[in-house]
């Protein structure tokens, strides 16, 4: 026989106290309840009720939610899965860090799912405050466009973040968040990224010689076989090196020799790679220009 979660209770001596024998059911609420406090400081005079529509006395697999200090909602888990994907994936994240974006989002949702307006606009406003790294970037683009955000940088800093990674680092999650039409822009401007990444990965720049460089063969096969194991590796992994990271790098390895190159050569092949922003920071302006062509994209 299943255990029914008792119906939560209010101590009549205190007002709005919320009692229970249930702590997971209590937790839950007082939660929502400090959470929606943040943007609204009064609350009505009185306990909250329940709503009518939409409280499962079942109690089963359900969650309670707080709304507008007002009204109690309790909900069978699977029909919010079943109904959201966004939902779905809120409620599979485990508990710990990152604990009040993520119930900030599940009242979000929810919100919109009930159709609670006012709910909805708090959440909204809310939500949009909340650092973008508490968010993965498919997810931010998806509330911006849902919920039209007014803060463009919050957009153009989530498809920085994409395209600052790899095609494959994205999950289907992800992949529902943005829609199948972005999807197939960004496979496109990926193509092109990973083309240029690929190139830079296998072709590097020449070496420069200076004048008391006597073995040349000598001086570029070790500049070949350090761009090799030291640049490459990080131009194809899932989060590749920027340009702008590879000169920094080559500035601090140029520290120590480098196997098989001249001193003075690998001095200047830093400096000059270093200079080459129209190569190897060519993925600076190519991601510029594809975010702003994303941000202007509006058939999703």
């Amino acid at each position: 026989m299943t255990r029914q979660s008792p119906a939560p209770q209010f101590d009549s001596t205190h007002g709005s106290s919320l009692t229970t024998s249930d702590p997971e059911d209590r937790a839950r609420v007082l939660r929502q309840q400090a959470l929606l406090e943040i943007s609204r400081p009064s609350s009505p005079v009185g306990p909250p009720i329940r709503n009518q529509q939409y409280y499962n006395t079942d109690g089963r697999d359900s969650v309670v939610f707080l709304v507008e200090n007002e009204q109690l909602f309790r909900i069978f888990r699977p029909s919010l899965v079943r109904h959201s994907e966004t939902l779905k994936a809120m409620f599979s994240m485990p508990p710990g860090e990152g604990k009040l974006p993520h119930e900030a989002l599940t009242l979000l949702y929810l919100a919109d799912y009930l159709d609670v307006p006012e709910l909805l606009k708090r959440m909204t406003i809310y939500v949009a405050a909340l650092p973008s790294e508490t968010i993965p970037p498919a997810e931010r683009i998806y509330l911006y466009r849902r919920y039209h955000f007014s803060d463009t940088e919050w957009l153009c800093t989530a498809f920085s973040d994409i395209l600052e990674g790899t095609f494959t680092r994205l999950t289907v999650t992800d992949l529902t968040h943005l829609g199948m039409p972005t999807v197939h822009l960004l496979i496109g401007i990926f193509r092109k990224l990973d083309r240029h990444r690929n190139t830079l990965a296998i072709k590097p720049p020449p070496p420069t010689h200076e004048t008391d460089c006597q073995d040349h063969g000598s001086c570029e096969m070790g500049w070949l076989n350090f761009w090799a194991t030291r640049i490459s590796p990080l131009l194809l992994s899932e989060t590749p090196a920027s340009g702008s990271k590879i000169t920094r790098l080559l500035g601090t390895w140029s520290v120590s020799p480098w196997p098989g190159m001249n001193f003075s050569c690998m001095w200047s092949t830093a400096r000059e790679v270093a200079g080459l922003t129209a190569v190897v920071g060519a993925d600076k302006s190519f991601i510029a220009s594809a975010v702003s062509q994303l941000i202007a994209f509006t058939d999703y």
